[in-house]
């Protein structure tokens, strides 16, 4: 799977993601991570990407592990479609304590985000990967598909009809 810079989708999964290789970030990439992205999400990232393009999912869950305290939304939804991306190509398996770990760990990230009463900036495309993600791995938690589910509502207005369809 050759590194894309025209947002075609990797691999022909999932949302579409720039990438430009070499652990570089792409110009969608910095849009995702928004203007407030800080350097330490960056290279979180990049980071997670890279476990991803190794192949193993247990290298992505236990860089998630180590840097579960540094992780923001953007990552954590990143960390979900590289898992998912990982394990449609590979087939591999997931470590269930990791995954519960991600799981809960996301679900109370989506709640403070939908608590914050409009301080923090929309993540649409965080709520459509983890959705997109969730169905590809096929996870039914419904406490974190009530906790997707409660984000999209609240940031209806900013999805865009391919990140709406992937909620849906």
């Amino acid at each position: 799977m050759a590194p894309t810079k025209q947002g075609r989708r990797r691999g022909g999964h999932g949302p579409v993601a720039q990438k430009t290789g070499s652990g570089g970030i792409g110009s969608s990439e910095r849009a995702h991570l928004g203007s407030r992205a800080t350097p330490s999400q960056i290279r979180l990232n990049r980071n997670i990407c890279a476990a991803a393009d190794r192949g193993n999912s247990s290298a992505v869950l236990s860089f998630l592990q180590s840097h579960r305290a540094d992780m923001s939304l953007v990552n954590l939804s990143t960390t979900w479609h590289c898992l998912a991306r990982v394990s449609a190509d590979k087939g591999g398996h997931l470590d269930s304590g990791h995954l519960a770990m991600l799981q809960e760990q996301t679900r109370l990230e989506l709640l403070r985000h939908c608590n914050a009463l409009g301080t923090e900036e929309p993540h649409s495309r965080c709520v459509s990967t983890i959705a997109w993600s969730c169905a590809r791995l096929q996870l039914g938690n419904a406490l974190l598909l009530s906790a997707v589910s409660a984000a999209a509502l609240r940031w209806l207005q900013f999805f865009k009809p391919f990140e709406l369809a992937n909620v849906l």
